[in-house]
Formats: structure tokens, sequence, C-alpha cells
């Protein structure tokens, strides 16, 4: 099932009125409004190779980080002629053409820039531009609430698998189950669905195995939308969208976590990750805020 929404400017939405997510408190009080549109993970601890890594609260935003909120950054450079920034920060839109030829050439044409797709993540931008992102958003956010020192980054690594699997039980998908879809047979990632009919078995080997490559197109576009809204498919117990599936997303280490739309299911586990700082069409991000203290 999947639902849609525009998602209003992330800096308009703070305005201090007591509210909690978890049995621990927010470390400053926020909105209603903005509790629709951020969710808090509480401090805990994560065990990554067999190492216990203590995480402290922090919060994160629901969704992907749409084309909508994205390009009021960019108008904000313009407007104040920051030609440099403008240049790490440009949306890389031939992506689409160079991962997929002339099929990508409507996606190159449309996808940033028509209102239709205003509520789906952005791509094809790089971490430094991502990074930038974060740091206007953090600029913008305090001059508005000078009482408090926020800052605005991309999660690392312990915090993503935080906010995934916050009972810390050893789940592969951030719906705290094993399984891609319910029990009705929807599903709840946005993933490529390689299909049964591609999977046989190999006496000689003893397992399971996918049909040549060449033979499903794997590098083919869908004849449906390759991305969904960021805030598609059911939320997490923790209220996020799309952490599994959808678009990749940058974390601070250089990785970008969780699988796209052109990965198979088992490739958009928590754990799922591959070494990019590169623009690409299966890859976008999720800001986290915390509040180092009280101005």
């Amino acid at each position: 099932m999947k639902t849609s929404a525009l998602l209003f400017p992330i800096v308009s939405m703070i305005l201090f009125a007591f509210t909690g997510i978890s049995q621990e408190n927010p470390p400053f009080k926020i909105s209603k409004k903005i509790s629709r549109y951020f969710c808090f993970v509480p401090s805990g601890d994560v065990v990554r190779n067999k190492k216990t890594v203590s995480v402290q609260s922090f919060y994160m935003q629901k969704t992907e980080i749409s084309n909508q909120q994205y390009t009021e950054f960019l108008n904000a450079l313009k407007a104040n002629n920051e030609v440099d920034k403008l240049k790490i920060a440009a949306i890389d839109t031939n992506q689409w053409v160079s991962e997929f030829g002339k099929t990508g050439l409507n996606y190159a044409t449309h996808y940033h820039n028509h209102m239709a797709y205003a509520n789906y993540p952005v791509v094809n931008i790089s971490k430094a531009g991502a990074e930038l992102y974060c740091a206007w958003l953090t600029e913008k956010m305090n001059k508005e609430y000078p009482q408090l020192q926020i800052i605005v980054r991309l999660p690392v690594e312990a915090e993503w698998f935080r906010a995934c699997n916050p009972t810390n039980n050893d789940f592969p998908y951030s719906m705290s189950g094993y399984y891609l879809r319910e029990s009705n047979g929807s599903y709840l990632f946005n993933f490529r669905q390689l299909g049964e009919a591609n999977i046989y078995f190999d006496s000689t080997s003893n397992s399971f195995q996918l049909k040549n490559v060449s033979d499903i197109q794997i590098n083919a576009l869908p004849a449906k939308d390759v991305t969904a809204p960021v805030s598609s498919y059911f939320p997490s117990k923790l209220g996020f969208h799309n952490l599994n599936g959808n678009v990749s997303e940058f974390i601070e280490e250089g990785f970008a976590m969780g699988g796209s739309w052109k990965s198979a299911g088992y490739d958009i586990r928590n754990e799922s990750r591959i070494k990019t700082t590169s623009a690409s069409t299966g890859v976008g991000f999720r800001p986290v805020f915390t509040v180092i203290q009280k101005k």
C-alpha cells in the first residue's frame, strides 16, 4: 500500500510544545507538527561485527529528501549567488542517460523538474551535495531558532542501524521482520522484483539459481516509475519510510545504505551498503539532526 503527500519546508516546522516518541524523552521540546516529519531515535546500543557501539539519541527525517526540498535548497544558493556551492550541489540529470541510454531520456528531462515528481526522492546528487544541503539547513534552523544550537548532518553507520533496528534483534529489514511482503502478498518495499519465473533449481550444485541476467534485462528501466514517493509504503515501528529500497542513502563514512529500486530483495537489507560518494540514479539521502546545547 502506498501513500504520498508533499512535505512542508523543514525550517517552518519548529514550534515548541512538548511531544515524545519513545520512553526516552527528546532532549528538547518540539511541536506535534515537527513530529509528523521527523522521528526521535532514542539512545541505545548497536551490535556490529560482535562489537557494541553506544549511540546517543537523535532525530532523523521520516523520509528521503524529496526533489521539492532539494530544489528549495538550490534556489537559495542561486539567490545568494553561491556559484561554487551550486557546482558541487548540482543535480547530474545525465546519469539517467549514462546508466540507461535512450530509455533514460524522459527521466533526465522530467524527473527533477516536473511537479509530478516533487515528492519523489532526489537522486543524482553527490555526497558533497548532500552535505551542503545539511549545512544550509543547519544555518537556516539556527537563524530561526537562536535559543538552540542545532546540527543537521548525514547519519553515521551506527545511527543508521539504530534507526533501522531499535530493538537490536536480528531482523534484516527495518519493518522488524524477515520478509519482503505482507501476508496478503503486497510488497513492503520498492526494489527490483526479479520474479519467481527467473529462479530455478540447479541439481548439479543442489541450490537455487537466477537465470542469466542478460535474459531478464537487469539494466533496463521498468515500465512503471522507478522510484516511489518518499512517503510510500508502510512506515517502520519508529515511523520511517523506505529505509530499505527506493533509494540507497548516503552516510558519513562514504557508503550508501539500504539498497534501492535497482536492488534485488537480498540487497535492500539494513546492512546492505555500497561504497560511493558519487551521483547515481539509485542514491539519495535523509538528514539527522541533534541539539548540542541551548545557547
